[in-house]
């Protein structure tokens, strides 16, 4: 799957329309923040250590990650595990600690 065939829902928001993907548990993300999520990890993927287990705070790149809101940090979190379910990124990667709720880490295949 590629980032262009994500079908995102347009709905209303208190902010007026906004285009956004349901994510597992009815957790709603907008297409903006998925954007950001996936610009930050293809920024970011070449200086990842892949000898470390990596969360979406180290994908995603810590000076970007830490000024966010916690809900925005939550959303790209959500969007980080989108992209990894459905091998969107440039190296297939699986959850590292399965069954865990809380911090995902994640692994090369």
């Amino acid at each position: 799957m590629k980032f262009n065939d994500i079908r995102f829902i347009e709905r209303d928001t208190r902010f007026g329309k906004q285009q956004s993907l349901i994510m597992p548990g009815g957790f709603w993300v907008t297409k903006q923040t998925c954007q950001d999520a996936w610009k930050q990890v293809n920024q970011n993927w070449h200086s990842i250590d892949w000898s470390l287990k990596q969360c979406a705070e180290t994908l995603i790149g810590s000076e970007y990650w830490k000024p966010q809101i916690c809900g925005k940090q939550l959303a790209m979190g959500r969007c980080v595990k989108f992209f990894i379910t459905h091998d969107m990124l440039p190296r297939p990667l699986e959850i590292a600690n399965r069954g865990k709720k809380g911090k995902r880490f994640y692994r090369p295949k």
